[in-house]
């Protein structure tokens, strides 16, 4: 099971908002949400070869500022993908989501249901 963020589901990220950003390009998520997960598959999966046409749908809809955090806050929390592909970053709960929250001043991660 996932860490999902206890913020995420304070502000309604819910179980039919994760299905439709599994399939986001046949959801009803806004164009400008649709390319930002676009940037991100691109980003995670083959960040050399992000293609003009993503880079064009990027700039149309973000300014440099934003494309800067949002490049930055996905390297970020994808640090962890290769401890989890190898099955090597241990489970808070193998049968539920764990939400977790920062503090603010330290920055620490703690786990609400832990």
């Amino acid at each position: 099971m996932s860490v999902r963020s206890a913020v995420a589901g304070q502000q309604g990220f819910d179980d039919a908002m994760e299905a439709k950003i599994a399939d986001f390009e046949q959801s009803d998520l806004p164009e400008r949400i649709k390319v930002a997960l676009r940037l991100t598959d691109a980003w995670l999966y083959a960040p050399g070869q992000v293609s003009p046409a993503l880079r064009a749908q990027v700039r149309e809809h973000y300014t440099p500022q934003q494309i800067t955090e949002m490049l930055l806050a996905i390297w970020k929390w994808s640090q962890n993908k290769m401890m989890t592909s190898l099955d090597m970053a241990p489970a808070v709960s193998t049968t539920k989501k764990t939400p977790f929250a920062f503090d603010e001043k330290s920055g620490k991660l703690s786990f609400l249901d832990a």
